[in-house]
């Protein structure tokens, strides 16, 4: 009894040392990420939120262009000082055309990614979604909001509940058709006066 437990307790001791270990101060983590296709390239953005002393968020965006969906994760590593990491993504957000293009081989690659966790909520964007993600949305950052933005309306409004996981469920489902928010750029200054 005594003899298991003590080889147990070497072997649990032994294996803890094996985890990847990111220090924070060392790494970009994503907070969201966006895909557009333009002239048969895919676009694609992520923001990195940067927190300063004084508390604020200031984004920092990365945008990578190619061929390939999985080229652009490359791309984006070479213009960053330090290596992007998924773990934190929150929003994945489509271009229109990107969207009518079909999305299921990104998202396949999404669910794939053992970082991303399958509350991620997807949303698709009139327009391009790089425009959405360039700018300075909210106190806590731009993919923090539009991501508290969807948690919202699905809790409080009429918005059906959606994330990487219930779109990939329906999207599998015979007969069921999977349902993404559909995301716009409203005008704060318009008067309705």
């Amino acid at each position: 009894m005594i003899r298991n437990f003590t080889l147990n307790m070497i072997i649990m001791l032994s294996i803890t040392g094996c985890v990847d270990k990111n220090v924070l101060d060392d790494v970009s983590i994503e907070s969201g990420m966006g895909y557009d296709i333009i002239d048969r390239k895919i676009i694609g953005t992520a923001v990195v939120p940067n927190y300063l002393p004084d508390k604020s968020v200031k984004n920092v965006n990365y945008t990578g262009e190619a061929t390939e969906n999985h080229e652009i994760f490359v791309e984006m590593q070479r213009q960053s000082a330090a290596p992007l990491v998924t773990g934190s993504l929150e929003v994945v957000l489509f271009g229109e055309k990107m969207a009518q293009k079909g999305i299921i081989d990104i998202v396949d690659i999404l669910q794939r990614d053992a970082t991303i966790g399958e509350r991620l909520y997807l949303g698709v964007v009139d327009g391009t979604a790089n425009d959405i993600l360039k700018q300075d949305l909210g106190i806590s950052g731009t993919a923090t909001h539009i991501s508290n933005l969807i948690e919202h309306n699905i809790e409080s409004y009429d918005l059906p509940k959606s994330n990487l996981h219930l779109f990939l469920y329906d999207f599998f489902q015979q007969g069921k058709d999977p349902y993404l928010p559909r995301i716009k750029k409203i005008n704060p200054k318009k008067d309705y006066g």
